[in-house]
């Protein structure tokens, strides 16, 4: 980071545009950099990105976050198309009268375990089917809160 004038820009004159020194500092740029302009201390900008975290959805290898289990009976978020899909990755469901339901009791992690691609898939799958599906507000799928986790960038 680079903070204050550079002395590799070398004396501005007062006919020196600031097109000028643009020009000088993007040839020094190389890679994925970028500037940042900004009237605060150099403290209070590293501060702000080291406490930047982005959300990014838990992907297969990723550690879970929470313990995720599912309590048998309807899962009304999904239509019944998406029945099979859901058996083939793991979970015991059925149609009853044109239902996804959940037949037994199923934990999709567990805190700390790294995601499978099949974890990965069915929390996908939930949290897009629970928060894009017009539903009745208390009907709560586990997506409403879980996939996240927060990644530091830097």
């Amino acid at each position: 980071m680079i903070t204050g004038r550079p002395q590799w820009l070398g004396p501005l004159s007062e006919g020196a545009g600031v097109l000028t020194v643009v020009f000088q500092v993007s040839k020094r740029l190389r890679g994925e950099v970028g500037l940042l302009f900004t009237n605060r201390t150099k403290e209070e900008v590293n501060g702000w990105f080291t406490k930047y975290t982005e959300m990014d959805f838990a992907r297969a290898g990723n550690k879970a976050s929470l313990t995720v289990n599912l309590d048998p009976g309807p899962l009304k978020q999904f239509p019944h198309s998406m029945e099979p899909q859901l058996r083939q990755l793991g979970l015991p469901t059925a149609l009853k009268k044109a239902v996804v339901t959940l037949l037994s009791d199923y934990e999709v992690c567990k805190e700390g375990d790294v995601l499978t691609p099949e974890q990965a898939r069915v929390l996908l799958i939930d949290f897009w089917a629970t928060n894009t599906a017009a539903k009745n507000p208390e009907e709560k799928g586990f997506g409403d809160s879980l996939p996240f986790r927060s990644v530091a960038k830097g």
